[in-house]
């Protein structure tokens, strides 16, 4: 049986342009490391996202990790009409580069993430022993 993915799980963009898309996941993502000698503060161009869309089209979905020196780190999913990216937290990018991406989509989230807290607002409490100064490893399993 072939996978299925589970588009409950990620965010809706809607049923908007994947040019734009790419153009703005690229935008708010920062040069790294060595990146900054390809860097540019010039927006891609449609023939520079071409390739991803062409992917879009064909696989029903890309991934971008850097381009032109900048991390994107993402992926698009295409659905039924409509752009699905992963949910929080966008790797390597700020909870605000996040909500900013998806406030351009019309998209918008909790207050803050995290304000979202797993089972059912409580926080589980870990306790760890140490020993000397050192934890051992049965401790932290």
């Amino acid at each position: 049986m072939p996978y299925k993915e589970d588009y409950t799980k990620w965010i809706d963009l809607g049923a908007v342009n994947s040019v734009d898309i790419i153009r703005e996941m690229h935008r708010l993502s920062p040069a790294q490391g060595l990146g900054f000698l390809h860097e540019s503060s010039e927006p891609l161009t449609d023939a520079e996202i071409a390739l991803w869309v062409e992917q879009l089209a064909q696989n029903g979905e890309t991934h971008l990790d850097y381009v032109r020196g900048r991390s994107v780190k993402a992926s698009i999913h295409i659905h039924e009409g409509h752009y699905f990216i992963r949910q929080g937290p966008w790797y390597d990018h700020s909870d605000k580069q996040f909500r900013e991406l998806l406030a351009r989509f019309g998209v918008t989230l909790p207050a803050k993430e995290s304000d979202v807290k797993p089972h059912g607002n409580k926080i589980p409490k870990i306790e760890i022993k140490t020993f000397g100064g050192a934890t051992p490893r049965s401790a932290l399993n």
